[in-house]
């Protein structure tokens, strides 16, 4: 009975050890990707997407009578696109 004890015992730690284990490729991928992206936003070398431009002249849309005009929306869009690269 103590020799099927032990035997049960070791079986578990070996299956509990290989669980642990764990995938180190995995982890080290993403460790890198990780690390590329710091560098990029370090460096500023990320790619900003190309920002539709509307005239300045022309009125995007009209909110509570009034209207909001190229300019206005040609700013607050590149703005938003730069945040939005800047968290990936």
């Amino acid at each position: 009975m103590r020799k099927l004890t032990y035997l049960l015992i070791t079986g578990l730690l070996i299956v509990v050890l290989a669980a642990c284990g764990g995938n180190e490729e995995s982890s080290n991928d993403k460790k890198e990707e990780d690390t590329n992206t710091e560098e990029q936003a370090k460096s500023g070398e990320q790619e900003q997407p190309e920002v539709d431009k509307v005239d300045a002249d022309k009125v995007v849309a009209t909110v509570n009578g009034e209207e909001i005009k190229g300019e206005d929306f040609n700013a607050l869009y590149s703005q938003s696109q730069m945040q939005y690269v800047q968290m990936g």
